[in-house]
């Protein structure tokens, strides 16, 4: 009888083993041999972006970091993937720390959050204009934790200004609002960031902003000094009701919401060189408004 057993838990074991296998039929690869291309589909000011493919299936990490003239990545590429490596662990040790904190259940462990597997499109913000760039990727060994293989780079060069225009229409229908950013046509852009914020005239006048530009000039620029801002692509929608935002409607409330196109810097006390701000009183669900680009929205704003 304890034969018996032995045999049907040994099955069992065997039969669980082919099913995993079964699960997951395409291995992922930790060859030194697999190939990483990189595209560069757009660069502008402060922004580029940059599709990534490999040739067999593997998890490996991307990057962009400002060139650096006494060293380049070719000269030591083994030191300069560690240093990556390092650097994007510490990130989401960082971030893995934060939802521990916070109690949440459900934390992706380090390939899953930091790593990519399959093709890949990436938008690298905050870039400097007039600057070089170094695009890189290499192929990561998710069980050791360690860079496999070559490393794949190449240099950009970003534009010394935007050359993308961008102006903003917005909508509110009851508690939601919608931002449009557009191009000189008024088609919608999709691909390139921008930044948004509302604030309660009530508030800005308590944090002593007479003109309410200067407020949203100096917040989109602390933003972005700190790499903080929340940036959007195409249109943008928020239910502002206190509970999936932090803003919460009040009716006969008077409302400033100003965004910005974040291809390039911005600078405190300046206004941003593609901005929209529009001011509306809130009367409750029923509101129902749809504002247009116009000088006349930043009157007094400065």
């Amino acid at each position: 009888m304890r034969r018996l057993i032995y045999s049907w838990f040994g099955g069992l074991i065997i039969a669980v083993a082919m099913l995993l296998c079964a699960c997951d039929p395409t291995p992922i690869s930790v060859s030194e041999d697999v190939d990483i291309e990189l595209t560069v589909e757009q660069v502008s000011a402060g922004f580029c972006r940059v599709k990534f493919s490999t040739s067999d299936p593997a998890y490996y990490l991307i990057g962009c970091e400002k060139a650096r003239d006494t060293e380049a990545p070719y000269r030591i590429p083994h030191q300069f993937m560690m240093l990556a490596l390092d650097s994007a662990y510490m990130e989401y040790v960082s971030w893995r720390h934060k939802l521990l904190l916070a109690g949440s259940p459900y934390i992706a462990e380090f390939p899953d959050h930091s790593l990519q597997y399959g093709d890949a499109d990436k938008c690298f913000q905050y870039l400097e204009p007039d600057a070089d760039y170094w695009i890189f990727a290499f192929v990561v060994d998710a069980t050791s934790n360690k860079p496999v293989g070559d490393l794949h780079f190449l240099t950009i060069h970003t534009d010394s200004a935007s050359a993308i225009p961008m102006k903003f229409n917005y909508r509110i229908n009851g508690n939601w609002d919608y931002g449009y950013p557009l191009d000189s046509s008024g088609a919608i852009i999709a691909d390139v960031p921008w930044v948004g914020a509302t604030m309660d005239s009530l508030t800005l006048r308590e944090r002593g902003f007479a003109a309410p530009g200067h407020f949203f000039a100096d917040s989109f620029a602390t933003l972005y000094l700190n790499r903080k801002a929340i940036t959007h692509f195409g249109v943008y929608a928020c239910e502002n009701d206190g509970v999936t935002s932090t803003l919460n409607f009040e009716e006969n409330h008077t409302y400033y919401t100003a965004m910005a196109s974040l291809d390039g810097p911005i600078s405190k006390g300046e206004a941003p060189k593609y901005f929209s701000m529009f001011r509306f009183t809130w009367k409750g669900d029923s509101t129902q408004l749809f504002m247009t680009h116009d000088k006349d929205n930043t009157a007094g704003a400065w």
